[in-house]
């Protein structure tokens, strides 16, 4: 639903790191780790936002099939297709919202469950999908810090890439960061680490990241940015082909242009 987005501190540490030759070790690329991520996306869907009474919120929706797809993967809108990896999607989230004497407090917390969960053929699994997740955000002056975690049940049900996982692994992430807002100028550090249950359950995949971002505003909707990141990725004793695979890191340096409008 997207709602606790706004809990989660800064800007996603982004690396998409862990790459084979023509497709992804282990979960998922590093780039797509993240505590604001839910188990469905591109489904029809009811949903209803209370109002905001005294600083609290929450939000709920169904939907039928979370994945409209066609068997073969194309998406599609509808209801009538085959659907992968999750049907029957319920979504609870609160919010809360309060400026104090000095300082700001968002915090967010909630769920996804699903009812139905299938295999990538279409076939149901009784490893059922679903996802908890909290976050919150303290601003005080010109300073913000926060600090998230997810934690995802039978997570290759989740949406996620997942060589190696069995259907009744779980995972659990946590980010933390804060920034600092001075002008026309802003500077943020936030960290990612992760964990991921391999094989049913015999090993873990590690993730982690950590990210240094700043941006300058030129303009109205328009500012320059740029990001720092280190990313490593620990696939745990999976082997592969006879061979363990070693451990993987990155060092990522982006400048760019925002323009919103």
């Amino acid at each position: 639903m997207g709602i606790l987005q706004q809990c989660r501190p800064g800007r996603r540490a982004a690396t998409p790191a862990t790459q084979g030759i023509g497709f992804t070790f282990g979960v998922s690329p590093i780039g797509s780790v993240g505590t604001r991520y839910g188990i469905e996306y591109q489904g029809n869907k009811i949903m209803y936002f209370s109002p905001i009474i005294g600083g609290f919120s929450f939000a709920a929706s169904f939907a039928p099939q979370g994945n409209s797809k066609f068997a073969g993967g194309g998406i599609t809108p509808g209801t009538d297709v085959s659907s992968d990896p999750v049907d029957n999607v319920l979504s609870v989230y609160a919010n809360y919202v309060h400026q104090f004497d000095g300082w700001k407090l968002t915090a967010g917390a909630g769920g996804e469950w699903s009812f139905t969960s299938l295999t990538a053929a279409g076939a149901p699994t009784h490893d059922n999908a679903a996802m908890y997740s909290a976050g919150f955000q303290v601003g005080f002056g010109k300073w913000t810090v926060g600090a998230s975690g997810a934690y995802y049940k039978n997570y290759s049900h989740d949406g996620y890439g997942a060589t190696f996982s069995k259907s009744s692994d779980d995972a659990w992430v946590v980010t933390a960061g804060g920034n600092y807002t001075t002008g026309d100028w802003a500077i943020g550090l936030q960290g990612m680490y992760s964990q991921w249950q391999e094989l049913g359950k015999t090993t873990d995949e590690v993730m982690a990241a950590i990210s240094l971002n700043g941006s300058y505003t030129l303009g109205p909707g328009v500012s320059l940015e740029g990001q720092l990141a280190y990313t490593h990725g620990n696939y745990g004793d999976v082997g592969f082909g006879g061979t363990s695979i070693p451990s993987v890191w990155n060092v990522e340096l982006d400048f760019g242009t925002d323009i919103d409008f």
